[in-house]
């Protein structure tokens, strides 16, 4: 059984013999949320830019809300406007207000732990209470700030 190849404290990758990532475990006890993109204290990208899977591990409290937008789809990405978001929620309570890529409200989600929502338009993150954590899976690559995402 191949070990792990490298950790940097916070996860793990596991790598083929010549370098390709094979699988990379985030703990359950994450907790390095300065190390990573974007340094906010708040989020953090797990994943290498480049990868056609972006993980996002987020934490909040009440005070924290995000903005409603939708993750524009790439030229290759085939019919689908935007590229498409799986949120699981790890603690606390989250709503997530759905809407239609133009702004048009959909309805509101509250997620709890162990709860999967999969967004495949606009959306915007609501934490309720302390210490509201969730992962945010969405189709990469990471495009930067400006290009990932588009607020309506």
């Amino acid at each position: 059984m191949r070990m792990p190849v490298s950790s940097d404290g916070s996860t793990v990758r596991y790598n083929a013999t010549d370098g390709r990532l094979v699988g990379l475990l985030v703990p359950a006890d994450f907790s390095d949320y300065w190390d990573f993109h974007p340094r906010d204290g708040r989020r953090s990208y797990v994943t290498d830019p480049g990868l056609p899977l972006q993980v996002v591990r987020v934490k909040g409290s009440p005070s924290d809300s995000g903005f409603n937008h939708i993750h524009p789809s790439l030229p290759e990405s085939g019919s689908w406007p935007t590229r498409h978001t799986v949120f699981f929620c790890i603690a606390g309570l989250i709503r997530v207000h759905l809407s239609e890529s133009d702004a048009t409200p959909v309805g509101v989600a509250e997620m709890r732990p162990g709860d999967a929502l999969v967004c495949t338009e606009g959306h915007r993150v609501e934490f309720v209470e302390n210490d509201s954590k969730f992962i945010e899976a969405k189709q990469g690559p990471y495009l930067g700030e400006e290009q990932d995402r588009v607020l309506i």
